[in-house]
């Protein structure tokens, strides 16, 4: 259950690039193919958990089974026994928590498009109207008087 949502991560980016792929191939040029086949991609993500859950289940065997484990220790009787030597073996833990990992890469991507964000909106602001705030610039459009006259620069700078 904890993997369901990676699972259909991985789908429905299949499905996207499967259906850009198709558009791209047929060279679909029309508004509407495009956007009916965006709509359809979209209808298939949103039903895609659902399916994934209580749909129907195929098994794929891409690789062989594993070979059975068998036990390569003896066990020593009570009147055999000899201390090992040496410090204590500890069972092996994974040292690579792959949770923390993708919540990394998840938060890592989410600070850069915050970062893209933020700077788009820093550039674009002085390109409205540098030296006059957007507030002023609303005020001052709002008083013009419908009659008033605009007068077109001059090409030497004087009226």
């Amino acid at each position: 259950m904890p993997l369901l949502p990676i699972e259909f991560a991985v789908k429905a980016a299949l499905i996207a690039v499967g259906t850009a792929g198709v558009l791209r191939i047929l060279n679909v040029r029309t508004a509407a193919a495009r956007h009916a086949a965006w709509a359809g991609v979209v209808v298939v993500m949103l039903l895609l958990p659902v399916w994934t859950v209580w749909g129907p289940r195929v098994a794929w065997h891409l690789l062989p089974p594993l070979p059975e484990l068998t036990a390569t220790h003896t066990i020593a009787t009570a009147d055999t026994f000899e201390p090992a030597i040496g410090p204590p073996v500890s069972p092996r833990h994974p040292s690579w928590n792959w949770k923390a990992c993708l919540l990394g890469i998840y938060l890592l991507g989410v600070a850069v498009f915050l970062v893209r964000l933020t700077l788009g909106t820093l550039q674009a602001q002085p390109a409205r109207s540098p030296g006059v705030p957007p507030r002023r610039q609303i005020i001052l459009r709002r008083l013009r008087c419908p009659g008033h006259r605009r007068v077109a620069p001059s090409r030497s700078g004087f009226a």
